[in-house]
């Protein structure tokens, strides 16, 4: 009988280690696959970063351009205005001696 309870021991221990065994290699497998997922999530987390900083960077010069643009537009308006305002003025001289002739010839025929 005892040598029946050995045997019976011996088997459950053989059966223990076998599943410690089992175990211990599950659990190395899930270390490596966890690695592998931290490694993958690090790596999509970077892209995520990198492209963060690229649409930022877009954005920057975006606003830069479009600053770059209202201050040229400006400049046109400010450009055009004086252009207007000297074309007032010829248009007043040209009307000033276009009257003044006018003026001349009438004293001209009169005398």
């Amino acid at each position: 009988e005892n040598s029946a309870l050995r045997d019976k021991v011996s088997s459950l221990e053989k059966q223990l280690h076998a599943e410690k065994e089992a175990l211990l290699s599950g659990r190395k497998q899930v270390a490596t696959a966890k690695a592998a997922l931290e490694g993958r999530l690090a790596a999509q987390q970077a892209e995520v970063q990198r492209t963060r900083e690229a649409a930022e960077a877009i954005k920057n010069e975006a606003a830069r351009e479009k600053s770059e643009a209202a201050k040229q537009m400006d400049m046109t308006k400010a450009e055009l205005a004086k252009v207007q305002t000297e074309l007032e003025a010829a248009k007043r001289e040209v009307k000033q001696e276009r009257s003044t002739s006018e003026a001349s010839a009438a004293e001209s025929l009169a005398a």
